[in-house]
């Protein structure tokens, strides 16, 4: 991970590891999007899914330094996106069998939160025709 100041465009503050694989879904394709919501800010740090490594890196933000705090399970496959609200963060897994998966925010990182790992609903099965 790189950060980038807002002086001047372009200016590098520092960078951390986030000791994850990056990740690119096989077949997909070209989405300049595709990260966008991969990092969030989660007081009074940030928060980073790494899709090959199937993990998330919770950073401690100090100054211009970025520190790692923990690197977690995604509890799924693929994570691509994350959430945060208040105290909670959601992480959303798009690989294999999507999912979504729930964590506390904490001094140390991110705790899963139990039973709140949930996949999307199948999608209805259309009428068969009468002709």
């Amino acid at each position: 991970m790189t950060a980038v100041t807002g002086a001047s465009a372009g200016e590098v503050a520092g960078s951390c590891a986030t000791s994850g694989k990056g990740g690119d879904q096989v077949d997909a394709p070209t989405d300049s999007l595709a990260s966008q919501g991969s990092l969030v800010h989660d007081d009074p740090g940030c928060s980073a899914v790494t899709a090959g490594s199937g993990t998330v890196t919770s950073f401690r933000v100090e100054g211009r330094y970025l520190t790692v705090r923990q690197v977690a399970g995604s509890g799924g496959d693929l994570p691509s996106s994350i959430a945060v609200s208040g105290r909670i963060a959601y992480v959303m897994n798009a690989g294999g069998a999507d999912s979504v998966q729930g964590f506390r925010l904490t001094a140390d990182g991110l705790a899963p939160l139990p039973d709140t790992r949930r996949s999307p609903p199948s999608p209805p099965t259309p009428p068969k025709s009468s002709r």
